[in-house]
C-alpha cells in the first residue's frame, strides 16, 4: 500500500473519529468556572455539565403586581448557565443576577400597562428551553391613614382610622384587615368594601397592650398585601409647672418673658422668629416678618389674651398668662402656645348617616363647646370627648335629616374660639 493510499486512510479515520465525538456529547454542555487568587492565577477550575435542556419544576414567586420591580427564583435542572427571556407584553428581565445547577435568580419588572392575567417566563441553555407561566396581577395601592401615624393608648378604646387610596377602582373592592399581633392591637373589622369611585373606607382600632404591630389589608384574590404600622403606646402628660422642650432645626425660641418694664427686642434668624427679651408690652408692639416668619399684631398685658397671627411658616400664640421664665421651643415647624386644633377628619359624611368626627391639636382639653354650622344656618351641638392628653376631640356627628353642602365645625374654649392651623381645616362636606 502507497503512503498517499495510507495517510488518506488515517485522515477518514481521524475525521470518523471527530463525527462520533460530536454525536456523543451533543446532548450536553459542559461549563468550566475558573477561581482566580489576589494575583490573578488559577487555583481551581470547577467544571459542571447541563446533560440537557433545561427543566422548570416551579418559580417563586409565581405573580408579579403591576408597576412593580420583583425578585423571582426558577428551581430545576440544567440551569447552569441559564438565560431568563420573555415575550408577555409589559414585563421586562431586568438582570440574572445568579445560576446554579438547579437555581435561576433573576429581577423582573411589570409596567402598569402590562395585561393581567398570565404570562410566560422562558428559560433558556445552548441544548434547549423550558417556560412556566407567571400570573400578572394588579398594581398594589399607595394607601395611608388618617390619623398617620396610627397611635393608640392601650386602654380598649375604639378609634376610627380612615384607610385613603391614592387610586380609585372602577368597581366595589373588598379588603381583608387584620391585626398581626392581637395582643397589642385588635380591629373591630375582618374586611372592608370600598366603594367603585370612591378612596376612602374606616376601619375601627383598639389599643391593648404598649408595643408595635401591623395593620394587614390584604386582597389574595388579587396578590395584593399591604401592611401598616400600628403603634400602642402610654400617654405621655407633662407634670405641672415650668416645662423645658428641645427644638427641632425649624421655629421659634421664646428664651424669656419678663414682666413688663421698659422695651421689646425681637430678632429673626434665616427661617423662624427668635424672642430672646420681650418686657414692657404696655402698648402695641408690632414684629414684621421677611419671608418666613412671624408677625405679632398686638401684646397685651400676661392675663388677657393674646392673639398673634403666623403667615407662612411660623407661630400663633393664643393666649399666655404667666410672667414667669419660660423656656419653648418648635416642632418641625412653628410653635403653638395652645389651644389650637388641626384639619377635622374624614372631610367628607354622607348624608343620613352617624359619623365619628376626629380632630387632633393641643391642649383639647380646654375645649368647652363643639358646635357645626351648615350651609343653610343650622347650628348643631353634637357630643364630643376629648382624649386625656388634650391631642385629640372625637365628635359623634349625626347627618339625619340635613341637607347636603358644606359644614364648619366650630370648637370654643371658657374665653375664646380654638384656632386651626390649616387653612379652611374646619370645613367638612356633607355628602349624597
Amino acid at each position: 500500500m502507497s503512503v498517499q493510499v495510507q495517510f488518506f486512510i488515517s485522515k477518514l479515520l481521524s475525521i470518523c473519529l471527530l463525527i462520533i465525538s460530536f454525536y456523543a456529547n451533543a446532548d450536553s454542555q459542559q461549563i468550566s468556572d475558573y477561581v482566580y487568587d489576589g494575583a490573578g492565577n488559577i487555583i481551581s477550575i470547577n467544571t459542571v455539565q447541563n446533560t440537557g435542556p433545561p427543566v422548570i419544576t416551579s418559580l417563586s414567586p409565581g405573580f408579579i403586581n403591576r408597576d412593580n420591580i420583583s425578585s423571582f427564583i426558577v428551581f430545576g435542572i440544567n440551569l447552569k448557565r441559564a438565560e431568563v427571556s420573555t415575550t408577555t407584553q409589559g414585563l421586562t428581565v431586568l438582570n440574572v443576577s445568579e445560576t446554579s445547577e438547579n437555581e435561576v435568580r433573576f429581577s423582573l419588572s411589570a409596567s402598569n400597562d402590562a395585561p393581567i392575567g398570565s404570562g410566560v417566563i422562558t428559560v433558556a441553555n445552548r441544548l434547549g428551553s423550558d417556560s412556566t407561566p407567571i400570573v400578572v396581577a394588579n398594581r398594589v395601592p399607595v394607601i395611608a391613614t388618617s390619623p398617620s401615624p396610627i397611635a393608640l393608648e392601650p386602654n380598649g378604646q375604639m378609634k376610627q382610622v380612615s384607610l385613603l387610596f391614592d387610586q380609585a377602582f372602577a368597581s366595589d373592592q373588598v379588603f381583608d384587615v387584620s391585626i398581626s399581633d392581637t395582643d397589642i392591637a385588635t380591629v373591630a373589622q375582618t374586611s372592608v368594601t370600598l366603594l367603585a369611585g370612591e378612596r376612602e373606607v374606616s376601619v375601627d382600632i383598639a389599643g391593648v397592650l404598649t408595643g408595635n404591630t401591623t395593620l394587614n389589608i390584604n386582597q389574595l384574590s388579587n396578590f395584593l398585601a399591604v401592611g401598616v404600622l400600628v403603634v400602642v403606646t402610654d400617654p405621655f402628660p407633662l407634670p405641672s409647672g415650668i416645662n423645658s422642650f428641645a427644638s427641632k432645626p425649624l421655629g421659634i425660641n421664646l428664651t424669656r418673658y419678663d414682666a413688663p418694664s421698659t422695651v421689646s427686642a425681637v430678632t429673626k434668624a434665616t427661617t423662624g422668629v427668635r424672642v430672646n427679651r420681650y418686657v414692657a408690652p404696655a402698648t402695641a408692639s408690632a414684629i414684621t416678618n421677611n419671608v418666613t416668619g412671624v408677625r405679632v399684631n398686638r401684646y397685651l398685658p400676661p392675663s388677657t389674651i393674646s392673639a398673634i397671627t403666623n403667615a407662612g411658616t411660623g407661630v400663633r400664640v393664643t393666649r399666655y398668662s404667666s410672667p414667669t421664665t419660660n423656656f419653648s421651643l418648635s416642632q418641625d415647624l412653628g410653635v403653638t402656645y395652645t389651644p389650637v386644633a388641626e384639619n377635622v377628619s374624614p372631610a367628607q359624611v354622607l348624608i343620613n348617616s352617624s359619623s365619628t368626627l376626629l380632630i387632633d391639636g393641643e391642649s383639647l382639653n380646654l375645649v368647652t363647646s363643639v358646635s357645626i354650622q351648615t350651609n343653610d344656618g343650622t347650628i348643631l351641638n353634637p357630643i364630643f370627648t376629648v382624649n386625656p392628653a388634650g391631642t385629640q376631640i372625637d365628635i359623634l356627628f349625626d347627618t339625619t335629616g340635613l341637607s347636603p353642602g358644606l359644614a364648619k365645625v366650630i370648637l370654643t374654649t371658657a374665653s375664646s374660639g380654638v384656632p386651626f392651623s390649616e387653612p379652611l381645616g374646619e370645613i367638612i362636606e356633607i355628602t349624597n
